[in-house]
This record gives structure tokens, C-alpha cells and sequence, in this order.
């Protein structure tokens, strides 16, 4: 699969910049994952710090700390917009 994203997973995707995501929004999303098997959170964010943190509250909200995805920042907004297709 593209992007290291596995093959038939249901990708919830947001690109937004990491300090718009809140504690509500969050954990929207983990009781999102919880619900459905053999999905994925994809977000855009630089730096292990943040990884490792999201990664953290999402263990303490119940899902595994490894479906949660991390893309970099995209050289252009073309490549942007390529990945996301």
C-alpha cells in the first residue's frame, strides 16, 4: 500500500496542523477506531515528541498506539494533494 498504509484499511485522515486537534476531537476519533475494525488514524505532523504523546493518549483511550499513522510535511501542494487521492 501507498504511504506504508495497509492495504483495504478504513483511513480517517486529517491534515490539519497538530495544535488544532483537542482533547474532544481526539477522542472522537479513538472511539471511531474502537468501532471499526481495520481502521487507521492518518495525520500530518512533524516530530517524535508528537508522535509519541498522540501515540500515549490513544493507548489511555483504548486503541493501540500503532494505528495511528504520521505523514510528514509534503514538499509541495501538489505532492500534498497527490497523497491524499
Amino acid at each position: 500500500a501507498s504511504h506504508n498504509l495497509p492495504q483495504g484499511a478504513v483511513v480517517i485522515c486529517n491534515f490539519n496542523q497538530v495544535y488544532k486537534i483537542d482533547g474532544n476531537i481526539f477522542a472522537t476519533w479513538m472511539e471511531i477506531l474502537r468501532s471499526v475494525n481495520n481502521s487507521l488514524l492518518w495525520l500530518r505532523t512533524e516530530g517524535d515528541d508528537t508522535h509519541r504523546t498522540m501515540r500515549h493518549y490513544a493507548r489511555r483511550l483504548g486503541v493501540r498506539g500503532e494505528r495511528i499513522q504520521f505523514a510528514r510535511w509534503a514538499e509541495t501542494s501538489e505532492s500534498h494533494i497527490e497523497r491524499v487521492k
